[in-house]
């Protein structure tokens, strides 16, 4: 950086950039300076002399920065100033001077960032205050008076049970673990052992499938698993091996996908046939020697896309029909002496592009026709001898209704899909951007009303 040699230059430089204060000579650095600096940067403060720094300049820093504050001179740290500071950033507080830490002052700061709590004065955490914290992240209950952390703590796992994991051990009663996985059934993981009982494992996995993951073997039950299977498949992969044909039957009727975690000694006929018929594309968790006829329809009923797995000797054109109207992209599955006139016709009605492989003696009139209706871009797959009475035939009123009618039959044809996952809740600390949505009553209006804990759903 060139040398600032005048008051002029000094401030065209911190204008720019503030930090550039930090090389402005000490005879140049003017209160004007030192402002204009600090308003472009506020990081900038730190190079402000202290006979420099007025109210007007200290205020403008901590009202952009909070932690600011820790530059301020003790004798400009007003409760005007630690206020506008802990608004902007809550953990200013640690630098706020004791005389000044009111009960406003402490509540603006925790509002801001719950971790401030750790800060306040032992005589000023009160249940507001804590509550406040509380209620923003579960985390700042380590900083919490014990005398009020265990109402405080059913508080906090009633609004989002996994605030379980902040609470002390020695606090974690049946009670608050059932109002926990009652919230979130995957708080299950931060249950002391002692307390998992077989009405507590059964709640959290009737809450979330999932929690099944951290039920003590000895618990899981065959009334448990089946629980768990029907709500969520997936929870298979969670239930002993000691698991029965009817839990693996009830998995894949759940989701098909839940085949995988069915041992191979289990993998019957009517196990696969409900799983294909649930999720197409588990069949490829079907044992070769179980991939029949009937199961490869089933799973070409559910979704077309399994039609590229099916042996050729088992394609017919029934099974291929089916698929095609389904999906047009189906088509390019078709072996070529299935592809008739009716197959290519019903191929290009639900997918205008399937043209590009209906073979050049099958694209009559009709069948390209048919293909622009649904999807206009299409005519370029359309033979040049054919083109301009395609166009010519578009251009009637007829045709133009029919293409309208084409293109919206289109567009309302749903993609088959296979049965989506339930969706793990993750285990994520709780924070001020990322809140999880509640809906029930908010925590305790007053701290003396404790909410009462339903014992069984």
């Amino acid at each position: 950086m060139a040398k600032i040699k005048t008051a002029k230059e000094a401030l065209a430089a911190v204008q720019e950039y503030g930090g550039a204060l930090e090389h402005v000579p000490e005879n140049l650095k003017t209160a004007e300076v030192c402002l204009a600096a600090v308003q472009q940067y506020v990081n900038a403060f730190k190079y402000v002399p202290d006979k420099l720094k007025t109210a007007e300049i200290c205020l403008a820093a901590v009202q952009q920065w909070g932690r600011a504050l820790e530059y301020v001179p003790e004798n400009l740290k007003t409760a005007g100033l630690c206020l506008a500071a802990v608004k902007q950033k809550g953990d200013a507080l640690k630098d706020v001077p004791e005389k000044l830490k009111t009960a406003e002052l402490c509540l603006a700061a925790v509002k801001e960032d719950c971790d401030a709590l750790k800060y306040v004065p032992e005589n000023l955490k009160t249940a507001e205050l804590c509550l406040a914290a509380v209620q923003e992240d579960s985390g700042a209950l380590k900083y919490v008076p014990e005398s009020l952390a265990a109402e405080l703590c059913l508080g906090a796992v009633q609004q989002w049970g996994y605030a379980l994991q902040n609470v002390p051990e020695n606090l974690k009663t049946a009670e608050l673990c059932l109002a926990a996985v009652q919230e979130r059934g995957q708080a299950l993981k931060y249950v002391p052992e002692k307390l998992k009982t077989a009405e507590l494992c059964l709640v959290a996995v009737q809450e979330d499938p999932y929690a099944l993951e951290d039920v003590p073997e000895k618990l899981k039950t065959a009334e448990l698993c089946l629980a768990a299977v029907k709500q969520e498949g997936l929870a298979l992969k969670y239930v002993p091996e000691s698991l029965t044909a009817e839990l693996c039957l009830a998995a894949v009727k759940q989701n098909g996908d839940a085949l995988q975690d069915v041992p191979e000694n289990l993998k019957t006929a009517e196990i696969c046939l409900a799983a294909v018929q649930t999720t197409g594309t588990a069949l490829k968790y079907v044992p070769e020697a179980l991939k029949t006829a009937e199961v490869y329809i089933a799973a070409v009923h559910q979704n077309y896309r399994t039609l590229k797995f099916v042996p050729e000797n088992l394609k017919t054109a029934e099974l291929c029909l089916a698929a095609v109207q389904q999906n047009g992209n189906a088509f390019k599955y078709v072996p070529e002496k299935l592809k008739t006139a009716e197959i290519c016709l019903a191929a290009v009605k639900q997918k205008g592009l399937a043209l590009q492989d209906v073979p050049d003696k099958l694209k009559t009139a009709e069948i390209c026709l048919a293909a622009v209706q649904t999807t206009d871009t299409a005519l370029k797959y359309v033979p040049e001898a054919l083109k301009a009475k395609v166009k010519e035939a578009l251009n009637k009123p007829a045709a133009k209704t029919a293409a309208k009618k084409a293109a919206a039959k289109t567009a309302a044809v749903k993609k088959p899909v296979a049965k989506q996952p339930v969706a793990k809740k993750p285990a994520v600390k709780k924070t001020t951007t990322a809140k999880k949505p509640v809906t029930k009553e908010p925590v305790a209006k007053k701290l003396v009303e404790k909410k009462p804990v339903a014992k069984k759903r």
